[in-house]
């Protein structure tokens, strides 16, 4: 048998776990790096478990640069805090096969992008400082679980959808921020995931 038979042969094989999991580390290192949008990374990171053959896991990590090294040098996870296509600032946390947890006192931005995949985040903002106005945290869960604290005196809206999962907001009758109160707006979706999101 040539080379070229036993290329083709090892390309029509059916891609295993660990062959999945090296290439959407590879989307979560490209997403991370401003190179796809998030509508991008969930359209591939959904082909990926949908392949049927390692050829069409090279075609999807050869597309994410010039030059091709499929399955090759997975990047971790990673959290980084940049100013977007629009002049946002924002900030992106993403999991894949980890667990992280955020916590503490920060300074949201205006837009906050959470991504996991197979993985779980814990995202405690009850101590952190909104900027008035309205403050975005879009979310996008396959196969994850994600739990947003958030404090009392912020007005929250949850515009997201649970896809054969759950997108939930625990709101207390006693929590009743003022009219002035930042606002807080949860969208995205979680499929084959958890959102759980919680005030106080």
């Amino acid at each position: 048998m040539s080379d070229d038979q036993g290329n083709r042969r090892a390309l029509a094989a059916v891609p295993t776990s660990a062959d999945r999991e090296l290439v959407v580390a590879r989307l979560s290192d490209a997403f991370a790096q401003d190179r796809v949008s998030l509508d991008e990374l969930d359209r591939l990171t959904e082909a990926v478990f949908k392949a049927t053959s390692l050829q069409q896991l090279v075609v999807i990590s050869n597309g994410l640069q010039t030059t091709p090294s499929p399955l090759l040098q997975p990047a971790p996870p990673t959290s980084s805090t940049f100013v977007d296509r629009a002049g946002v600032p924002s900030r992106r946390i993403v999991s894949i096969l980890s667990s992280v947890e955020h916590k503490g006192l920060l300074d949201v931005p205006a837009l906050l992008q959470v991504h996991a995949v197979l993985a779980s985040i814990e995202l405690d903002l009850s101590q952190s400082r909104f900027a008035p106005g309205i403050t975005v945290i879009d979310v996008s869960i396959t196969f994850a679980s994600l739990e947003i604290r958030l404090p009392s005196d912020v007005a929250v809206e949850n515009d997201g959808t649970g896809v054969f999962g759950n997108f939930a907001l625990q709101r207390s009758a006693f929590d009743q921020p003022s009219a002035s109160a930042p606002m807080v707006r949860i969208t995205g979706r979680a499929v084959f995931g958890s959102v759980e999101i919680k005030i106080g």
